[in-house]
């Protein structure tokens, strides 16, 4: 059968009713209807199936019910092998392909809310695990980790570069220069665009809501909007190992280097002439560094 167990495991097909494995014995394999729970066949070692308990009456398949069954098993699946779909639109995915084949089945689909719990956890099970030090994180990001989900974004070239993860470098800090660690950091083309157009950048460092084995998330932003309508809008996020001198210009260096390779930004075309924020003595030197026309405050 195409349907499988709650757990994953493969239904057999007998008289046109599914029955699940309910044990095995020497070479003889027991099976209990998947429908009443009462039916009983039985496998020998040559293949022949024998009907040992009949199923209660009237269990009989329901067809419609069956496809609600497979399109929620599909719908597991597209969760499974899609990490960067959200758990709702794999599950509008699949209930919109069977209102087209079988519309009747609907009326047996659970709803969103109800099987949410079940998805989650087949999410979770496929996950990677997230690494507890530098030695454990992927030497190559898995590449449904670097998109920006659901977007496709156009960069200076006219591709369409559907990425997320903007810059991977090593990195090896003075303070320990035998020890390998990582910057990674997180834009798409078109917000490297507005960050690099704008005049005025803001940038915040936060520690409490940084990854492991990271130190701080390092957050550049701009203002959109005038008055009381202005917000500041995320456009870069970096994690970084540390936060000396030496770490924050290792990280522009490598952002400024991602942007010439990436979109063709050199120095001369950045718009930047002001900088906010809470700074530290080693990120204002960094910055005095970049060769950039700075008003730092």
């Amino acid at each position: 059968s195409q349907l499988k167990t709650t757990k994953g495991s493969s239904l057999f097909v007998y008289n046109g009713k599914n029955y699940r494995v309910q044990k095995r014995i020497g070479l003889v394999t027991y099976f209990e209807c998947y429908n009443c729970k009462k039916g009983r066949v039985n496998e020998n070692e040559h293949g022949h199936v024998v009907e040992t308990k009949p199923c209660v009456e009237g269990c009989e398949v329901n067809a419609l019910e069956q496809q609600a069954k497979l399109a929620l098993q599909e719908t597991k699946l597209l969760v499974k092998t899609h990490p960067e779909r959200s758990l709702k639109r794999c599950f509008e995915d699949t209930r919109t392909k069977l209102t087209e084949n079988s519309l009747d089945s609907l009326a047996y689909l659970p709803s969103f809310e109800s099987t949410s719990s079940a998805l989650q956890r087949v999410r979770a099970a496929n996950r990677p695990k997230l690494p507890v030090d530098f030695a454990t994180l992927p030497a190559i990001i898995p590449e449904s980790y670097q998109q920006a989900f659901g977007t496709r974004t156009p960069c200076l070239h006219d591709s369409i570069i559907p990425s997320f993860l903007y810059l991977d470098v090593e990195y090896y800090g003075p303070e320990d220069p035998t020890t390998q660690k990582r910057i990674l950091g997180f834009m798409t083309y078109e917000y490297a665009l507005k960050l690099c157009s704008s005049t005025h950048i803001f940038i915040d460092g936060t520690f409490k809501t940084c990854p492991v084995p990271f130190y701080q998330v390092f957050v550049f932003s701009t203002m959109i909007g005038t008055g009381d309508e202005c917000r500041l809008i995320p456009r870069l996020y970096l994690l970084l190992p540390g936060k000396s001198e030496h770490c924050y210009t290792s990280a522009l260096n490598a952002l400024l280097e991602s942007l010439q390779i990436k979109q063709h930004i050199n120095r001369e075309t950045i718009a930047w002439t002001h900088v906010s924020a809470d700074f530290e003595n080693g990120l204002e030197v960094a910055l005095s560094n970049l060769e950039l026309p700075l008003l730092v405050d």
